[in-house]
């Protein structure tokens, strides 16, 4: 059989017969057709196992970090939509508490804990006493009711600080701190988050809100000039006109 696929070349007039086919050429066109093949075959089965690339892997951790800040963000906007002086220090006490007796067990060696006396045993069922369990006792408490006199209570006491003190998250007077604090330095934490993530709507309504909270004459946070870079980089030079003349 021919190796020019059986045609013969024409030269001069003259018919010339090409060169054949050997065993060994036959053999190297099997073997590279052969290795073609493998490498196809492992090129598809990386293609199948290799679920996430290196791109998707970043993208999914800043996803991961967006959303840990936001319930984080969302736990603090809700203390601070409904404050309260007493449950704040009633608060700041546990942890204090906490905190300390977390210390004191990290200094002394670890003892063994042994089982819990009777003082520390809470009676239930039929082993409570009638003044919790029959209302007709005098000292019969409702936990219903108790609870909702305290819900009104601190209802009267409760205060919305997100409105009344907007603008003085960042001054150290008639705010309390560092929550107010804490808030803003989140609030800018998923502003940039957003803005590395590409999502330019989010990033501008979290820097929006970071600066009307933010001390107009003394910022403590830079809002200003990354929604101004914003604005640039997307070639809105009106937005960043009225953001200037309104935030100077």
């Amino acid at each position: 059989m021919p190796k020019g696929g059986g045609k013969s070349s024409k030269s001069g007039g003259n018919k010339r017969s090409a060169s054949t086919w050997t065993a060994a050429d036959h053999e190297e066109r099997n073997f590279v057709n052969s290795k073609k093949k493998v490498d196809q075959w492992k090129f598809q089965r990386s293609q199948r196992l290799t679920h996430n690339t290196l791109e998707k892997k970043e993208y999914q951790k800043l996803q991961l970090h967006i959303t840990k800040t936001k319930r984080s963000l969302d736990a603090l906007r809700q203390r601070l939509s409904a404050w309260d002086d007493v449950t704040e220090r009633k608060r700041a006490k546990e942890e204090e508490e906490a905190r300390r007796k977390k210390e004191q067990e990290e200094e002394q060696p670890q003892k063994r804990r042994c089982r819990p006396g009777p003082e520390t045993w809470k009676l239930r069922g039929a082993a409570r006493p009638a003044w919790e369990v029959y209302d007709f006792d005098t000292r019969y408490i409702d936990p219903h009711l108790k609870a909702h006199e305290e819900a009104e209570e601190r209802a009267q006491r409760s205060r919305n600080l997100l409105i009344v003190a907007k603008g003085k998250f960042g001054s150290t007077t008639d705010v309390p701190q560092p929550v107010c604090r804490d808030f803003l330095g989140q609030l800018m934490h998923l502003g940039l988050l957003y803005e590395q993530a590409n999502k330019i709507k989010s990033a501008r309504t979290t820097f929006l809100e970071c600066l009307e909270l933010d001390s107009a004459t003394e910022p403590i946070t830079c809002a200003r000039s990354h929604l101004m870079r914003i604005y640039l980089k997307a070639k809105r030079p009106e937005s960043a006109r009225r953001l200037w003349e309104r935030f100077p």
